[in-house]
């Protein structure tokens, strides 16, 4: 088998692979509908109001003058996602005419679309990610010489992959770093340190002066880290950038200030909720934020969504109102799922079969851990303008690069969240694990 057959039948896989780690990875995202949209914004139509004429009357009075509830229209701007696999072509080459040449190619290939998959279905929780707790880490020089610095967060296992790039905002000073993470290992059950260096793959390496002002650069409790590609730019010396398009997210929807499609919070209805202070998860506080989505919009949220890690709580809570009061679940367990004929080892999408008030939990290992949201799914899609695919040219999925003696399979897609009933929908902030 020569290298463009091995490099083409990964690219045609790459799909399978792909789904395969959305329906594990990118839980919310797999669940959520998905809607075909084209043009350069999607339409969002909200009713504002209700209507006033609704009134007692005497016998005799007279009668109150008709009112019509007002359509109002926002917008949804598309947001792209980019993954791209360079392998070296010589090594390619060599590997032509090995068994296990296609393997080899697949299994960077699928490491690919894991990280893909993540970023997409993190994203639908925001952008931004855990602060740091301390103020202790500073940039140094590595053995290798690289600028590095390790850093603890908590509840950093939703925030952080080994491998993946961020950004990291030096709020003193304004600017913008791409920074890579080397390394994730929890401190505690809530605690985790992450080491960083500024060597991203992609962008050329820094010059000695860059990394000499680099190092020495501490990282505060008010600094920021987000997704890659939140900001245009960025760099691994740093730059004063502009926020990049970003997505919608269950953050910004339950949020009670900031506005949404273009529509600002505080009018017509048009706010989101969230109870801050949650502290443990006990059902009865689930309880309570559903029965206050009922009371302000009058829909029953359908979905619970909380991280892996407060998964325990939840199902002890869930098992204890079960059994008490047929409110929750009297199971634990996980279901299998059918994926192309073969029961899969990892259970339903969530990794759980729990219930509270009747509606399944969705366990989503990037939903933040001190944040679970509790929605309803008739009020929320993903609007679609391009499925995850390869980019192709004449020559088919695999791309010869022009400066760089590689051959590259890049895929990319672009989505974006809707919401059409903003309060029909709430996030439970502060969530402890203890």
């Amino acid at each position: 088998m020569v290298a463009s057959e091995i490099l083409s039948q990964a690219a045609r896989n790459g799909n399978e692979f792909l789904w395969s780690q959305i329906n594990q990875k990118a839980v919310l995202f797999s669940e959520l509908k998905k809607t075909k949209a084209t043009g350069q914004l999607g339409i969002v139509n909200i009713m504002a109001g209700g209507q006033a004429s609704v009134t007692q009357i005497a016998d005799g009075g007279d009668l109150p003058a008709g009112s019509t509830a007002q359509q109002v229209q926002g917008t949804v701007a598309p947001v792209s996602y980019y993954a791209s696999l360079s392998l070296g072509r010589q090594a390619v080459n060599t590997l032509a005419g090995v068994e296990d040449s296609v393997d080899l190619v697949m299994k960077q290939m699928q490491s690919m679309a894991s990280d893909l998959a993540r970023q997409l279905d993190r994203a639908l929780y925001g952008n931004q990610l855990s602060a740091s707790t301390t103020a202790s880490g500073v940039w140094a020089l590595n053995s290798d010489g690289i600028a590095a610095v390790s850093v603890t967060f908590d509840g950093g296992l939703s925030d952080f992959r080994v491998g993946e790039a961020y950004q990291w905002k030096d709020v003193p000073n304004g600017r913008v770093y791409d920074i890579y993470c080397e390394d994730v290992f929890p401190v505690d059950v809530d605690t985790v340190q992450v080491s960083f260096t500024n060597e991203v793959p992609g962008i050329a390496g820094l010059g000695d002066q860059e990394q000499n002002d680099l190092v020495g650069l501490a990282i505060g409790t008010d600094d920021q880290f987000f997704l890659r590609g939140t900001f245009v730019g960025g760099g691994g010396a740093g730059s004063a950038v502009e926020i990049n398009a970003a997505p919608v997210n269950l953050s910004q929807i339950t949020s009670t200030t900031l506005s949404l499609h273009g529509l600002p919070a505080r009018s017509n209805g048009w706010t989101g909720n969230t109870l801050s202070g949650t502290g443990p998860a006990f059902t009865e506080r689930f309880f309570t934020a559903s029965a206050l989505v009922q009371g302000i919009s009058d829909e029953e949220p359908d979905l619970l969504i909380i991280n892996t890690q407060v998964m325990p709580a939840v199902a002890a809570g869930a098992l204890t109102a079960g059994t008490a009061f047929g409110m929750g679940t009297n199971q634990v367990g996980q279901s299998r799922r059918n994926l192309q004929g073969k029961l899969d080892k990892y259970g339903a999408g969530d990794g759980s079969n729990l219930a509270i008030l009747g509606k399944p939990v969705l366990v989503d290992p990037n939903c933040p851990q001190g944040d679970a949201y509790f929605i309803s799914k008739d009020f929320i899609d993903l609007l679609e303008w391009r499925k995850p695919s390869p980019e192709k040219d004449d020559g088919g999925p695999v791309l010869l690069n022009r400066s760089k003696f590689t051959y590259d399979i890049q895929y990319s897609c672009i989505y974006n969240m809707r919401c059409v009933k903003r309060n029909a929908h709430i996030r439970l902030a502060g969530i402890t694990l203890t």
